[in-house]
């Protein structure tokens, strides 16, 4: 019995890592968003910048910090345009960083700040 219950305690602990780690990773895209964008796409992406921070786990601002830093050198200068419009490719440039593998390994490496931090880094 003990056994199954520990199991599942483990099981919880790493879907809430998983979860936490999502949150963070979405609240660098709308960080991204909101830095490249413009009018209501800036003020949606402010907005839901704000609501994965109230969501979040993380018990310290140095996790969102370290996103802002990645995201703030990653940003391509200059941001690449559309062909066939020529406009700025924000969306592209901000999913395409919320997915690389470096900014996902920044994200696993937060880890360190969520609360009762007991099981292995995956």
């Amino acid at each position: 019995m003990f056994s199954l219950l520990m199991g599942l305690s483990i099981s919880s602990s790493w879907a809430d890592i998983r979860e936490s780690r999502s949150q963070l990773a979405a609240y660098g895209t709308a960080y991204c968003m909101s830095r490249l964008g413009a009018g209501p796409i800036k003020v949606e992406a402010d907005m839901a910048m704000n609501g994965y921070f109230q969501l979040s786990s993380y018990e310290s601002e140095d996790a969102y910090r370290a996103v802002r830093r990645h995201i703030d050198q990653a940003v391509p200068n200059p941001i690449p345009v559309y062909q066939t419009t020529g406009k700025a490719a924000v969306l592209m440039v901000c999913l395409g960083l919320g997915q690389h593998p470096d900014f996902l390994k920044l994200v696993r490496q937060q880890d360190r700040h969520l609360p009762n931090r007991t099981t292995k880094r995956r």
